[in-house]
């Protein structure tokens, strides 16, 4: 098989967490892919009650993983040294909190994408969010958080610049397991009850991504 594959058109494609690993692979290298394709990312990670919420993956949104601090030492003799590991700290990225908002910037994800997502995770504020400031990011368009939800139809605003590298597009009345096989094995009647399909016919959904 692998001699009939063209390793020149590569396509780097998830869903859900494996959204967010395709992201982070055309992330680290890419060189190796022609564009992503991104279904219902895990985008945010949201531990807000432990003191920790941060867009993922870090490198993806040109950050590093979030950590923190070390305790500073109370030794009077190793105080200069405290002050400088809190500095090799700051230099590596690592904050109090675990947010990234102060993390040491990288180019972050950087290859054209298609971004699709369901209805469900559109109604997250704090995940839709994240997936559309990935996308602006892609767009060079990075915008405030008051602009992440303005679009809420099939594309983002920085998909109307002149060069347009990302797509984002929403499936009204889907859930996150539309995104699935389970609707070609099981009954219709029984999907939407047993695993959360939404409103929308899963199967014109399914054209939908397919048509995308």
């Amino acid at each position: 098989i692998r001699q009939h594959l063209d390793k020149r058109n590569v396509i780097a494609a998830g869903f859900s967490y494996g959204a967010a690993t395709a992201s982070l692979a055309a992330t680290l290298a890419p060189a190796k892919f022609q564009c992503t394709i991104l279904l219902d990312g895990w985008f945010h990670i949201d531990y807000s009650s432990r003191g920790m919420e941060y867009d993922f993956p870090p490198e993806s949104f040109g950050a590093t993983w979030p950590r923190k601090k070390k305790k500073e030492l109370v030794d009077v003799d190793s105080s200069s040294n405290a002050g400088e590991e809190d500095d090799n700290d700051a230099n590596n990225g690592l904050e109090d909190g675990g947010g990234v908002g102060n993390c040491k910037r990288r180019k972050g994800l950087d290859v054209p994408s298609l971004f699709i997502n369901s209805g469900q995770f559109h109604g997250y504020e704090k995940l839709y969010g994240a997936t559309k400031r990935l996308a602006d990011q892609i767009n060079g368009n990075v915008s405030s958080d008051d602009d992440d939800r303005k679009d809420d139809n099939t594309t983002t605003s920085a998909t109307r610049q002149h060069e347009q590298r990302a797509e984002m597009h929403v499936i009204p009345g889907t859930m996150h397991q539309n995104f699935c096989d389970i609707i070609f094995w099981v009954p219709r009647r029984w999907g939407k009850k047993m695993f959360e399909l939404g409103d929308a016919d899963a199967y014109e959904a399914y054209e939908h991504i397919l048509n995308w």
